[in-house]
């Protein structure tokens, strides 16, 4: 307000109904007690034909501390491709696709974990995300083994997927180039 106080906290502490980190009780899951983060500022690319998957565009290797606990895994990929074709992501860990993060099946329709169908613009990049929530418990348990995560894609056509930046990446102050992430956050049970 100017005078150097802030309304609504009081001398010794924060107003009521405000939980903190002493209100909560010792050895209850749901901290997150690891993190790891990937963040890539140059660009990639990956030459692709339907249903054949590109090559690493990007990755993030992480061993969780223990067996039990979740993994939040969440991803913004700055995507493109040439004249507007879809570009489907999929998750991977450890090799393998994650059938769970996929979409459910209907009929002979694709399944993929996110979609982009950018307008008839190679200049455009699309931001995708995509957040999994991974392991805790039976067949899905996490593992303390370090694994790669990545996201592959895959276009309709014969085409090339470009991470970071645009089909054409004109050198224009009205085109730029993105960033891309990806972010674990271990999760305690």
């Amino acid at each position: 307000n100017g005078s150097g106080t802030v309304t609504g906290i009081s001398a010794g502490g924060l107003p009521d109904g405000i939980i903190q980190a002493a209100d909560l009780a010792s050895g209850v899951g749901g901290k997150i007690v690891n993190y790891a983060v990937t963040y890539k500022t140059d660009t990639a690319s990956s030459d692709v034909g339907y249903p054949t998957r590109t090559g690493d565009l990007i990755f993030l290797d992480y061993a969780a501390s223990s067996s039990n606990n979740k993994l939040l895994i969440m991803a913004n990929l700055s995507i493109s491709n040439q004249h507007s074709n879809r570009t489907y992501g999929e998750l991977y860990i450890g090799g393998s696709i994650v059938t769970a993060s996929l979409a459910d099946a209907s009929s002979s329709r694709g399944r993929s974990s996110f979609v982009a169908q950018p307008n008839n613009d190679d200049e455009k990049i699309i931001l995708m995300h995509h957040n999994y929530l991974h392991g805790g418990s039976g067949a899905t348990a996490t593992s303390t083994t370090r694994y790669s995560y990545r996201f592959f894609h895959e276009n309709t056509t014969a085409r090339t997927v470009y991470l970071n930046r645009s089909h054409n990446d004109s050198d224009t102050g009205v085109a730029a180039r993105s960033t891309s992430s990806i972010i674990i956050l271990e999760v305690a049970a």
